[in-house]
């Protein structure tokens, strides 16, 4: 199996970003679209907005952490009553 090269951009601050359509890559599991779901999803969270950068009507960028901590409080947020 040969591995993939995932584009990802330090920020001046050392933060990892990418483009929101290479994120399938680094969370497997995820399809395309889902990651767009998602990605749309934290624009209009108030707590991740920031962590989406809409550069173009074509290209999104997302910083990595915050995608991944926008999961885990979806997941949180799936099991709460």
């Amino acid at each position: 199996m040969e591995a993939k090269v995932i584009p990802l951009t330090p920020l001046s601050d050392g933060v990892l970003c990418c483009k929101n359509t290479a994120l399938p890559q680094l969370f497997v599991g995820l399809s395309k679209r889902q990651c767009l779901d998602y990605v749309d999803q934290m624009e209009q969270d108030t707590e991740f907005s920031k962590d989406v950068i809409r550069v173009t009507g074509k290209t999104t960028i997302v910083v990595v952490a915050s995608f991944l901590e926008f999961l885990r409080k979806m997941e949180n947020e799936r099991f709460e009553v």
